[in-house]
């Protein structure tokens, strides 16, 4: 059986982002301005590439095969098209 779980989560994708531009500057960096554009731009670059996952900076979508015992992160399309109603319908 194929279950999928559709979290929304403003907080944790931008906590996770954070999180990841942080662990990509270099060490020794203290808090300057050079740091900020480093760090601006490292998230940016990430949210670029997570848009094949996330979903308006918020939305992710799961699907678990119960009997194949593995999950995958669905990609945009496939999430849209598993909503079948929008936030204004519930």
């Amino acid at each position: 059986m194929k279950v999928r779980l559709s979290l929304k989560s403003p907080d944790g994708v931008s906590e996770s982002i954070n999180e990841a531009a942080l662990s990509l500057l270099p060490e020794g960096y203290d808090a300057d301005a050079d740091v900020e554009l480093l760090f601006a731009e490292a998230k940016a670059s990430l949210r670029e590439k997570f848009t094949r996952w996330i979903v308006y900076d918020e939305y992710v979508t799961i699907e678990i095969d119960t009997e194949a015992n593995t999950a995958i992160v669905c990609e945009q399309n496939q999430q849209r098209a598993s909503r079948p109603y929008s936030s204004s319908t519930r």
